[in-house]
């Protein structure tokens, strides 16, 4: 399986970096509600999605993670649906929305 890294975004100067309050370094990824303005958020997520999903029936690569990028930026961008946080309201998002970008 792939490891979507911060060097392979295609946007990364585009999130922060920096751990946005409250959050705190030993914080559980996993949690109820994701950011997506936080890169290292978003490459956790990217990381879930790609290794626990498949395209057309085959394993998804880095290629993939981009794609979830661009996703992910798309729905932060929409003013109706930057509300949406909950992780999996996420994930459904990004599958619902596939084929858009």
């Amino acid at each position: 399986m792939p490891e979507f890294k911060k060097s392979d975004l295609v946007y990364p100067h585009l999130f922060q970096w920096n751990r946005i309050e409250p959050d705190s370094p030993d914080k559980h990824l996993d949690g109820y509600l994701v950011s997506l303005e936080e890169g290292y958020e978003v490459v956790y997520f990217i990381n879930k999605f790609i290794n626990s999903h498949t395209s057309n029936g085959q394993p998804m690569s880095i290629a993939s993670g981009q794609h979830v990028e661009k996703l992910l930026l798309k729905l932060r961008g929409d003013k109706t649906l930057s509300h949406m946080r909950a992780r999996a309201k996420v994930v459904q998002w990004v599958i619902a929305n596939w084929n858009t970008v």
